[in-house]
């Protein structure tokens, strides 16, 4: 047999099957694009046609917070800045912050999106990406629709869409076209494709999704190697050069057109949880944080048995093994996550192809590289279960230590496996793939069907405990989740015994010619599309109208006895309130849900907020508030599902249609008030222990870290009132008889926010850990506490450059194309 072609990333060109077919290139293409497009509309068609949309938690957790920073921008002026309505205040850039000019490509993208729901753009958006990415490596359509399904159609995304992880989702769907830049400016490095290769790469980080981005890193590099090492052995320096001064060029100039609001959001993190752990040293997550969620090798299983380990915290039981259970939704899940909402259920169609192409095609560099990233990602997600790579990185790699949940590398292994997967069905469709590929396919499909037989064979090996699960429920219960837990396992056993059976009968009929190449490969894409959308069809169950998201923040009760209250204050969710982003939509919250709150709100709610059992502060065993933070934090009512019981606290009002009850707290502090004596301490641990300290009394005593520069008292006669209060800006008249310090209860967040006393800038002074406070000289003054960040104008600036020389680049490297376009448009009419 002659030997294959082979295509610019090194793996052999399978054959057309154009013959078998009977269609040609064009019609292939467009029936391609069009299984593509109508499969995302058909399964999203209540969304796409009927307006519905999943309740996401962390969409609604969202919307609350998002709130008071759409009034700001509804109402004009300056870009919010602050979120004033949760966690006592944070920066807007990582809630909602818009530019105020956009990259021109995602203009597209938010045409598309004014006439179908963003969902479908993005599926639509990953699907034909993908498709065109494995054109563009070089397989065949069916291999590249094929790939395509298996990129958007991965379980784990469902996931994301029913809890609400939107932006992780929209980056990821743009990856494919990212790779697929990067791979034309590494084949033909020129102007034109390093220009794409910056749009694309600035619209993956413009999708606000750093982590996904940061794996997407790392693939780029991995691919870049691929290509540069060969030219590096054969000295071809040019080459390298060439090729690695684009691509660095290309990725500067995304990062720059992505530096608003990227360059605040950076400058964020190193105050935010994510910038560490208020240890001296530390400049990140904490290592115990930061693995939690990370990924036991045993769940490796789960990539072809989605409920391997019991499906997902909430798992919908349907079977028969535990009848008491049948019906309810139950904590299916039991591996030593702390919950899990989705799964990593690959496929067993596309590991089968996966399998396949690296037995096949092994010695590729292409199947190699990917192999290899597959493999990393997979170790670096097991996290604590595999300590010295993930420490490793964690220690030395830039940006890594800022991240949490290690499973979530595993997106790195779906976008190799998407594209293996490919090129393992390229195979078995090849000549090659005819002549050799009947034994392995046969020997990977039997391996398949011993560890589908292991739930059967090995029942007792399976413990199906988590080992808090001793601690929640009752030995009876237990036995009855045990039940329900190995027969889901059996349930998905038998699921993937049907399936293996399917890919032998149709792989047998193929090999033994019993079944053309288009057939084959038709019925291929069916099985997997089968296999794959009857996972997804476990996540998704629950649809509302668009429209019916804003009843979780309809008007209550609650709220307008809250909203007729004119002042300043703050309320305090207590239980499973604390975290609802509802009491964010239209009042100044303490609580809330963002996963990169402050460092300095997550310190005084972990080391003080609940650290009140001293006997001084009078509570009783079951409310372990600390009266000094919640008077200094201007919170005026504590909203709790039940009466408390304590001399700072009055019934307010009783809430009967929502069971709530709000207690105003008798002695909290207004939103400026003035002190006049400071106790300087520099060590966290010490400030700690003085506010959890009964004596102290935020009204007499502020905490500070450096001594003042001058002496202040408390005043016998002092008046304030707030003027403005908007998100960058709060001004005050203030009257005082003695130079005093003012203590504005408002988060302390030196990046931006500057004082002014009669229009002189004066000293913000950290205060109490967590707020602002100024000297203020005797007498009437106008203050102004502005926020002006200086890194927001300097991000415009550099993002409109970096916009405009990616845009002229593209102009320039489109210059040929049109020049040539206009010669052969002019030798025609010559001709004719």
């Amino acid at each position: 047999m002659a030997r294959k072609k082979k295509s610019h990333l090194g793996q052999k060109k399978p054959s057309s099957i154009r013959k078998s077919s009977g269609l040609t290139e064009k019609q292939q293409l467009l029936a391609s694009l069009g299984v593509i497009v109508v499969l995302v509309l058909a399964y999203f068609s209540s969304i796409a046609f009927e307006g519905k949309e999943p309740p996401a938690s962390d969409r609604l957790a969202w919307m609350g917070a998002s709130q008071s920073i759409a009034e700001a921008r509804e109402d004009g002026g300056d870009t919010p800045l602050w979120a004033n309505n949760l966690f006592a205040g944070m920066p807007s850039y990582l809630i909602s912050l818009k530019a105020p000019f956009e990259q021109p490509a995602r203009w597209i993208i938010r045409l598309a999106e004014a006439m179908i729901n963003w969902r479908i753009v993005y599926y639509i958006l990953g699907g034909l990406g993908m498709f065109f990415l494995m054109r563009f490596i070089g397989t065949a359509y069916f291999a590249s629709v094929l790939a395509s399904i298996v990129f958007t159609w991965w379980p784990y995304l469902m996931g994301l869409l029913e809890a609400g992880h939107n932006t992780k989702l929209r980056t990821i769907m743009l990856v494919p076209f990212i790779l697929l830049a990067f791979l034309r400016l590494m084949q033909t490095p020129r102007l034109l494709n390093a220009s794409l290769f910056a749009i694309a790469f600035s619209l993956g980080i413009l999708a606000n999704h750093y982590q996904i981005a940061f794996y997407a890193v790392l693939l780029l590099l991995a691919l870049g190697l691929m290509h540069v090492v060969p030219l590096i052995r054969s000295r071809d320096w040019k080459g390298v050069g060439l090729r690695t001064g684009l691509a660095v060029g290309a990725i500067a100039l995304a990062v720059g057109t992505a530096a608003f609001p990227t360059m605040l959001v950076a400058e964020y993190t190193e105050y935010s949880i994510r910038g560490g752990t208020g240890d001296p040293d530390s400049e990140g997550l904490g290592m115990e944080y930061a693995t939690a969620w990370s990924f036991y090798p045993g769940e490796i299983a789960t990539f072809v048995m989605p409920r391997f380990y019991g499906g997902t915290s909430a798992e919908q039981y349907d079977g028969d093994g535990a009848q008491q259970l049948k019906g309810r939704a139950i904590p299916g899940y039991w591996g030593p996550m702390p919950f899990t909402s989705s799964t990593h259920y690959f496929g067993v169609v596309t590991m089968f192809l996966v399998v396949l192409a690296f037995a096949m095609r092994w010695r590729e560099r292409l199947v190699l590289t990917l192999a290899v990233v597959a493999v990393v990602g997979l170790l670096l997600s097991f996290g604590k279960h595999f300590t010295p790579l993930y420490q490793l990185f964690f220690d030395f790699v830039p940006f890594f230590n800022k991240f949490r949940v290690p499973s979530m590398v595993l997106v790195l292994v779906h976008w190799t496996f998407a594209i293996l997967s490919g090129l393992g069905l390229a195979s078995l469709l090849s000549d090659e793939g005819e002549d050799k590929g009947f034994r392995p396919s046969m020997a990977i499909l039997a391996a398949f069907a011993v560890v589908a037989l292991a739930p059967f064979v090995f029942s007792g090996a399976f413990s199906f405990v988590r080992p808090d699960d001793v601690q929640r429920f009752q030995p009876q219960l237990l036995e009855l989740l045990k039940a329900a837990r190995a027969d889901l396992m059996q349930q998905d056993a038998i699921r993937m015994l049907v399936i293996v059976a399917a890919l032998a009968g149709l792989t047998f009929a193929y090999f033994r010619k019993f079944l053309p190449r288009s057939v084959f490969a038709i019925a291929i894409v069916g099985v997997m599309v089968i296999d794959l959308l009857s996972v997804n069809n476990r996540f998704m169950q629950t649809m509302v109208k668009s429209d019916k998201m804003e009843e979780h923040f309809a008007e209550t009760a609650t709220d307008r006895f809250l909203t007729n209250d004119t002042e300043h204050f703050r309320i305090l969710p207590l239980g499973r309130l604390y975290e609802d982003n509802r009491w964010s939509y239209r009042h100044h919250s303490m609580g809330g849900y963002h996963p990169a709150k402050l460092r300095t709100i997550q310190d005084i709610n972990e080391s003080c907020l609940y650290n009140g059992r001293a006997p001084g502060f009078g509570n009783a065993a079951n409310l372990p508030l600390n009266w000094n933070v919640v008077r200094m934090l201007n919170t005026k009512y504590v909203l709790a599902n039940g009466a408390l019981q304590h001399a700072n606290l009055s019934q307010a009002f009783v809430d009967e249609a929502n069971k709530i009850i709000v207690h105003k707290v008798e002695n909290t502090l207004p939103r400026i008030f003035a002190v006049g004596r400071t106790e300087v301490m520099q060590d966290r641990e010490a400030r700690f222990a003085r506010l959890n300290d009964p004596e102290f009394d935020p009204a007499e005593a502020v905490l500070i870290e450096e001594a003042l520069p001058t002496t202040v008292s408390a005043p016998e006669q002092f008046e304030a009132e707030i003027t403005t209060y908007e998100s960058n800006q709060i001004s005050a008249t203030v009257s005082t008889d003695k130079q005093t310090l003012l203590v504005l209860s408002e988060i302390f967040y030196p990046a931006g926010w500057r004082a002014f006393v009669d229009g002189d800038e004066t000293e913000i002074y950290k205060a109490n850990h967590v707020l602002r406070s100024i000297v203020l000289p005797a007498g009437q003054h106008e203050v102004e506490f502005k926020l002006a960040p200086p890194k927001y104008s300097a991000s415009l600036w550099i993002k409109g450059a970096s916009l405009g020389s990616v845009y002229i680049l593209l102009a320039l490297g489109l210059l040929p194309h049109v020049r040539r376009f206009w010669v052969e448009k002019q030798q025609q009419t010559i001709v004719q």
